[in-house]
Formats: structure tokens, sequence, C-alpha cells
């Protein structure tokens, strides 16, 4: 009995071994068919950066001469469209193409990040696809400021105002205080407002909100603020934001 009993044991071992070794194997195939082990590549073409803004002279945006990145500055990444996975993240035009497994792809380059932490400069290339030993190139051409450029002037406050206590622009989530004339980096996607407020000859509290609504990339909108008017009036935005 005991004899038969080791047999029954070493039988119920060779199964469980046996299985193991099965389930490993398919495994094994699972991801064998997934990339299939085949490769291909994927290569970067060399890009430009336009820095002009409708609207506005860049020797009057200072802050846009500041931040004229060159294709190394920028931070370029893959990601696959199927897992979401990041195969690639560098800072820097890749040299040499870069080695992935055939599928598709997103490219973003981006550079930067204003103070509403949306990046300066950004593009995208969407579905690139790599093939089995070839490669693709990817061409992000001329790539163009992400932000608008807002300015709030308020004109003449000595006559006015004994004191500007702040001005702000704000995406309704981050508010940044602005100084009056200066142009600054406003995000492009959520409603932008500015405020403003202090104290008038009369010793009174004042304060004023202007919804800017949704920006527009590239452009520029100055609020000109007149503080002899009970209300202010915009001009279409498709040309700036101008208020009277």
């Amino acid at each position: 009995m005991s004899f038969i009993y080791n047999i029954s044991i070493r039988r119920c071992v060779i199964a469980v071994l046996t299985i193991a070794a099965m389930a490993s194997f398919l495994v094994s195939c699972v991801q064998l068919q997934d990339n299939d082990g085949r490769t291909g590549y994927l290569s970067f073409s060399s890009m430009s950066v336009d820095i002009s803004v409708e609207g506005l002279e860049l020797t009057k945006a200072s802050v846009l001469v500041e931040e004229i990145p060159g294709a190394g500055d920028f931070t370029y990444t893959i990601v696959g469209k199927t897992d979401g996975r990041t195969y690639y993240s560098a800072q820097g035009l890749p040299a040499d193409p870069i080695p992935l497994p055939v599928g598709t792809y997103k490219v973003d380059a981006v550079y930067g990040a204003n103070e509403f932490n949306q990046a300066y400069y950004a593009a995208s290339v969407d579905n690139i696809q790599i093939e089995d030993d070839k490669t693709n190139n990817v061409d992000f051409g001329e790539i163009t400021l992400d932000n608008a450029m807002v300015a709030v002037t308020l004109p003449d406050l000595s006559s006015h105002m004994e004191e500007v206590s702040y001005i702000t622009v704000s995406d309704g989530k981050t508010s940044i205080d602005v100084e009056s004339g200066k142009y600054y980096y406003a995000p492009v996607g959520p409603s932008v407002t500015v405020s403003f407020g202090g104290k008038n000859k009369l010793g009174e509290t004042k304060d004023f909100s202007v919804n800017l609504g949704v920006l527009r990339p590239k452009h520029a909108y100055e609020v000109v603020c007149n503080l002899e008017l009970p209300s202010f009036k915009f001009a279409d935005q498709s040309s700036g934001a101008i208020a009277g």
C-alpha cells in the first residue's frame, strides 16, 4: 500500500510540474505574440521655433526674446498608443534612431512651463507607425508658442487711485500677480480672468474683475482699463482683447 501511495504522490508531483511547465510556455507564447520580437526604428528631423505673436511686436515683449528655445532644449517623449507606456523621454533631439517594438506611437516635444504649469512651446505627432526592421521619421516642422500673452494696463493711475493693491491674472486655479503694462504668459484652454483693486482718492476700496474667456495661442491681449468708465468694453478677441 505504501508503495502505491508513493507512486501516486510522484505522479501528482510530475503532473503539477507538467502543468507549471505548460503554463510557463503559454505565458511565453503570449508575450511573444504581444511584440513578436519585431523591432523598428524612429528617427527625428531637425525642427525650428516660431516665436511670433499676433498683435505684439517682439521688441515689446522682451520676455519672449528671453525664452527662445532650440531643438536641443525640448524634451522628447515617445508613448505607445496601445499600452500607454513611455518608451523614451529625454531632453535634446536624438541623434540616432530610437529602437522600438513594432506598433503605433505618439511623440511629444515640450519646452519649459509657465506659472500656470503649461508648456511654453509644445507639439505632438500622433499615430506614428513602426514597422519591422524599418525606420520611420517624425517631423515636428515649425513649433509655435503654446501660450497667449496678456498685459493689464492701468493708465494715469495717479489721477484716479490713491493706491493699487493688486493686479492679477487667473485661470480659476492659479493666480499670478502682474505689473501694469507688462506682458505675461497666459494659459490656453481654461477661461482667463484679470482683476485689480485698490483705494480711490476718496479712500474707498474698489475691486474690478473682467473675464477674458478662453484665449488663443500665440495671440496678445492688452487689457487697458480706463478708471473713468463704469464698465469695460472689449474688441473682438480674434485680434486681441482691448478694453476701453
